[in-house]
């Protein structure tokens, strides 16, 4: 389960977690693209690189069970989530990494913080 504490200024091994599920949110974000061309191309997940039959198979079930119009895998809103999430971290992490100090006055571009300014 996710730790929710929160990162301070100066926490580095929080700005490193951060950083971490980052990269695990855009892997997340490519697989569930990938896999959604593969059903969209084939109407099925078999065959998919790297997926289970058995997995592909559950997931096949549950999507033509389905009662949404969406007939994908990861529907577009799982996508849309994630993507917020990614883009919420980036602007985080790049707001963490502006220099201590950095007035406009100096050439400095001051950025504000995000817009939930504890990362989750």
């Amino acid at each position: 389960m996710e730790s929710k504490r929160m990162v301070s200024a100066g926490d580095s091994p929080g700005v490193e977690e951060l950083a971490a599920k980052l990269e695990k949110l855009k892997r997340d974000q490519l697989y569930m693209r990938e896999v959604n061309a593969h059903f969209q191309r084939f109407a099925t997940c078999e065959g998919y690189p790297g997926m289970p039959e058995s997995e592909a198979a559950e997931i096949d079930a549950r999507v033509w069970k389905s009662d949404s119009w969406e007939k994908l895998p990861f529907p577009g809103l799982a996508l849309f989530d994630n993507r917020g999430e990614i883009q919420r971290i980036e602007r985080w992490l790049d707001y963490k990494k502006q220099p201590e100090g950095c007035e406009a006055a100096r050439g400095c571009q001051l950025k504000t913080p995000p817009h939930d300014a504890a990362a989750r």
